[in-house]
């Protein structure tokens, strides 16, 4: 049996899809290696999520209020293309 310990980098790669060859590697491994998450990877992974989706969040309400703000602002050369 061989046992592969994967990292935060490893799990955050494959949930958002920036590594297409991590996740065709999951289903192609031989029932003799184990994959191994340790805890702490695991608990960092999601809390790294859960920031991220934070601040895209915080940034497209920030957009959508600078947008509101142009819309409002004859004078702004940003309302032409609004």
């Amino acid at each position: 049996m061989v046992i592969l310990y994967v990292e935060t980098n490893f799990l955050m790669a494959i949930a958002k899809g920036k590594d297409l060859e991590a996740k065709n590697l999951l289903p192609s491994f031989p029932p003799s290696i184990h994959i191994v998450i340790p805890e702490i990877c695991y608990v960092e992974a999601l809390s790294r999520w859960e920031k991220e989706e934070y601040y895209v969040q915080e940034f497209e309400k920030e957009l959508d209020k600078q947008i509101n703000n142009s819309k409002r602002d004859l004078t702004s050369p940003m309302h032409k293309y609004l």
